[in-house]
């Protein structure tokens, strides 16, 4: 067994999976956080916006932790405050 989870270690270290696991999370996040604004925004258009963005956060809050949810809370009103992106009527 000690042999085992020493070459599992050594194989981890060799096939730089350190570097793989860091893109894996960077790449991770920047695809997961834009979708809550998307379904804040299809949500918004058929209740309104706040009580989309306080569902989504509560959501979000069972799912990922108070910390997150804070953020992404935050993240959502900073957006929903914008009036154009790229030219764009929001």
């Amino acid at each position: 067994m000690r042999g085992l989870l020493a070459r599992a270690v050594d194989d981890y270290w060799t096939h730089g999976c350190v570097t793989h696991a860091a893109a894996l999370a960077f790449y991770a996040l920047f695809v997961l956080v834009p979708i809550p604004v998307f379904v804040v925004s299809g949500v918004a258009a058929l209740v309104g916006g706040d009580l989309a963005r306080f569902e989504v956060v509560e959501v979000l809050s069972a799912l990922t932790g108070e910390q997150m949810a804070e953020t992404m809370s935050l993240a959502l009103e900073n957006a929903s405050q914008l009036t154009t992106w790229h030219g764009a009527r929001l």
